[in-house]
């Protein structure tokens, strides 16, 4: 089991995909609790929004090294759905449209499907709406750790930040919008690397965050108002802890899994995470981590081989990803490198073509549609003016010392300039929530 350990710490630490765990955990519980669920509803939520980073890093690279250590247990296949899910490499304001409609449009007929009856089995049917709304949460939140959204308003002075859905589509046609490229070639558009407000180490990060909270509490309210035949009284009054079988698997063992498998990877909160889980010491925290996570896999991987797991599950609450791979129908037509995920899994057939009006932005602005960086022509005009702003020292999280002003191999896409050092952005308020997620460690 030591084995696995190590197998599992060495895929999971590569460079994140989103927004830390913590930060995303906590936009999930405030949403969770603003829209009135209960507690053991917020924390399948919370496990679900984890498990579309995990697996998404898991397809990725684990299954050649879990090949390689000999295991019988936890062979993920590959499965590249999950990379949709991030909003990574969106180039421009007409794909970012189209991803967010395809948002939506997968997620309420997701529900509206497993509000049928008879699309999962009853023991799965409640799990599986967590895991859709916690999926989704997942994209909506990095929407704003990953993008230029949060800059774009800083840059401008626009200090009243609005969500995706409160600015219209008129306000956001005239943004230029795009979310970084995760890995290279980057052909002149700015990477993840120079975006991503993922952990309080990144600049942003506390601005991104409060954005992202109230978005999360927005997309829950819109999904209970437009698909009103969901069980949503079922899920908000969601309670295991009379049922000791569910209780030990949510409560317990994938409570824990999501916090120790987080922090021996480092993607709690960056290297230098603002709060501690297990001990104030770094190195003691992330030994301590090793030892519980190793305990919760081994859990784990007996349950696995149970003669009645249908579909070899660590855990009831993996069933949406693993037995129903609802990641194929969320993921369905978003974009990614200019390219929508089609599935033949789910019968999901995708395509793209650019619309008119981005062709047309070039010509008119004299600006690249997709990096907004100023063509030959219209520079030429300019007398080739550089942009001299730059990201400067002020950090919105205490902390600048990773935030980068250029993208890498790309020294023509400089950050947005901070905010002024003498005033704050305004950040519209969100409801108090006192409740507050309990880590278990046993």
């Amino acid at each position: 089991m030591k084995k696995l350990v190590f197998t599992l710490a060495c895929f999971v630490s590569i460079q994140s995909f989103a927004f830390d765990t913590w930060w995303h955990a906590e936009c999930t519980r405030k949403a969770a609790t603003a829209n009135g669920f209960s507690g053991d509803a917020r924390l399948a939520m919370q496990v679900s929004n984890y498990l579309t980073d995990f697996f998404a890093v898991v397809h990725d690279k684990a299954n050649v090294k879990l090949q390689k250590a000999n295991l019988s247990a936890f062979q993920f296949k590959s499965d590249v759905s999950y990379d949709f899910l991030h909003f990574d490499a969106v180039l421009n304001n007409d794909q970012l449209e189209h991803n967010w409609k395809y948002l939506w449009q997968n997620t309420t007929t997701l529900l509206r499907k497993y509000s049928a009856g008879n699309a999962a089995e009853p023991g799965f049917r409640l799990i599986v709406f967590f895991n859709i709304i916690g999926a989704s949460l997942h994209t909506v939140q990095d929407f704003y750790s990953h993008s230029n959204w949060i800059n774009y308003h800083l840059q401008y002075r626009l200090l009243d930040i609005p969500t995706w859905y409160e600015a219209s589509p008129e306000e956001r046609s005239k943004m230029r919008l795009y979310t970084g490229i995760y890995e290279p070639p980057f052909n002149g558009h700015p990477s993840h690397e120079s975006l991503n407000k993922d952990n309080s180490q990144r600049q942003y990060n506390s601005v991104a965050v409060q954005i992202a909270e109230r978005a999360s509490i927005e997309w829950i309210k819109r999904l209970m108002d437009s698909v009103p035949e969901a069980p949503w009284g079922e899920l908000k009054s969601y309670n295991i802890q009379n049922n000791m079988v569910y209780k030990n698997f949510l409560s317990k063992l994938d409570a824990t899994f999501v916090t120790s498998s987080s922090i021996v990877a480092n993607h709690f909160d960056g290297n230098k995470p603002l709060k501690r889980v297990f001990s104030q010491d770094s190195a003691k925290e992330r030994v301590q981590a090793g030892i519980i996570l190793d305990a919760t896999l081994s859990e784990y991987a007996t349950y696995m081989v149970a003669e009645k797991n249908k579909f070899g599950l660590p855990t009831p609450y993996w069933a949406g990803f693993m037995g129903y791979f609802i990641s194929h129908d969320l993921a369905c037509g978003l974009l990614l490198n200019n390219k929508p995920f089609s599935s033949a899994r789910t019968n999901c057939t995708a395509s793209y073509k650019p619309a008119d009006d981005e062709v047309k932005r070039k010509n008119q602005s004299g600006n690249d549609p997709v990096t907004d960086n100023p063509t030959k022509k219209s520079t030429e005009k300019s007398g080739n003016n550089k942009n001299n702003n730059n990201s400067g020292n002020n950090n919105n999280s205490g902390n600048n010392s990773n935030s980068n002003t250029t993208a890498p191999g790309n020294d023509k896409t400089p950050a947005p300039p901070a905010p002024p050092s003498n005033k704050k952005p305004v950040i519209r308020t969100m409801p108090k929530d006192s409740v507050q997620v309990k880590r278990k460690t046993n």
